[in-house]
């Protein structure tokens, strides 16, 4: 810009070839100001020769465009003047929008084989309704289109349309999804995880071994138990088969216990067993299983203790509160386990069961003793190859035996 010659903003009047502006220059103001107040369209920037009209006035003959059409504004700001006139352009009629005369449809007929996958609008543009996967649909479906043009005449195709093939892997085996019967790689096969109701693409998706809970055994009288048990979570998996596992050891290492796998009466949620006797001496340890797709889910152990059963050199045996038992012989006694019990008067024996219902016992400051029903008080002293006598008295009398070996007391 200069005194000379000036970019000007500018509207136009007359004859739209030039236009004669009376506006106020100052080379001090890099952009003029404009009416905010104005609706603006379209700006250009138009030189303009300047005529130094004095007293800080000029006056420019601008060449328009010849399509120009505005108004003109002259702005005035006081002292430090500058110029804010507006350019207005015209509307510009827009083109119509081509409509496109003719129209396409999907029809039936020969080889609409795959219209169901698809929508087609008006205008041509074809959508499928689904992704394909070329495995199962092939490298082509195929179409039938119609086309009716503006005078309504119609033609009608059959037309293919490609299907490429995107490899997926969602494990990452190397083994195409299409091929791998493990999709997801979690160890299910596609086809069981249909079966269970989980996701063959989701590794996280499949079923757990189930959870379970086992009752307290119930051991009645005539020596028989009851086991109860059930699931509390199926894990996702249909419960396939249940019951109790057995065993005599708390392990189920076969190699430290004796284990056996039963199954139980019942429904999956409660199901239960009867042991006609325990297949072991002393304690029966067992646990509820359940089985899956999955695996076996196995419960928390537990465990009954057998009593052992009436040793027949007992003979005849009344029991007693607390455990204690009177044999028409022997006395009063309480059985503990494995042979160890408590004699009212003789305290505590080890016995051994012999043959012809006789028993061995073993007293600590005695050793080995002999004796059976019809002998008893007389016990075979097996230290000193003789007999000693049990002299009859109260159980809270001190005990006194006769030694025939020593023909005294004792």
């Amino acid at each position: 810009q200069g005194h000379d010659h000036s970019t000007v903003w500018a509207s136009m009047q007359s004859d739209r070839s030039f236009v004669s502006a009376k506006f106020v220059y100052s080379p001090d103001s890099e952009h003029p100001e404009y009416s905010k107040d104005e609706p603006r369209r379209t700006w250009i920037n138009l030189d303009a020769n300047l005529i130094d009209l004095g007293e800080g006035e000029f006056q420019a003959q601008i060449d328009l465009p010849a399509d120009a059409q505005a108004w003109f504004f002259n702005f005035i700001t006081g002292d430090d003047l500058v110029v804010s006139s507006e350019y207005y352009w015209p509307d510009i009629p827009q083109e119509e929008e081509q409509v496109d005369p003719l129209r396409y449809s999907l029809v039936s007929g020969s080889g609409d084989t795959h219209n169901h996958r698809f929508s087609l609008s008006d205008t041509g543009e074809l959508v499928a309704l689904q992704s394909f996967d070329l495995e199962e649909m092939g490298h082509e479906l195929s179409i039938r289109v119609q086309v009716i043009d503006e005078y309504g005449e119609a033609f009608e195709k059959s037309i293919g349309v490609p299907v490429l093939n995107v490899i997926e892997d969602t494990d990452g085996d190397g083994i195409e999804d299409f091929y791998d019967e493990y999709i997801d790689g979690d160890g299910y096969t596609n086809e069981q995880e249909i079966e269970e109701g989980t996701n063959p693409r989701d590794r996280y998706s499949h079923s757990n071994k189930p959870i379970l809970k086992t009752q307290m055994g119930l051991l009645n009288e005539d020596g028989s138990i009851d086991l109860s048990g059930g699931v509390i979570e199926d894990g996702q998996g249909e419960i396939t088969d249940f019951g109790f596992v057995i065993s005599s050891g708390i392990s189920l290492d076969q190699t430290k216990s004796t284990v056996y796998w039963v199954s139980g009466v019942g429904e999956a949620s409660n199901f239960k067993l009867k042991v006609t006797k325990s297949p072991f001496e002393q304690v029966m340890y067992f646990r509820a299983w359940a089985k899956n797709v999955a695996g076996y889910g196995i419960g928390p152990v537990k465990k009954v203790v057998i009593p052992e059963a009436p040793k027949p050199w007992w003979g005849t045996v009344e029991e007693r509160a607390g455990g204690w038992k009177t044999s028409d012989w022997f006395g009063t006694f309480k059985y503990y386990e494995q042979g160890w019990l408590y004699q009212a008067r003789l305290g505590w024996l080890y016995s051994s069961p012999a043959k012809e219902n006789s028993v061995w016992l073993w007293k600590e400051d005695k050793g080995w003793l002999w004796t059976k029903g019809n002998i008893w008080p007389y016990l075979w002293w097996h230290r000193t190859g003789n007999w000693l006598y049990l002299v009859p008295g109260k159980e809270a009398e001190p005990v006194r035996l006769f030694d025939y070996s020593t023909q005294s007391y004792q």
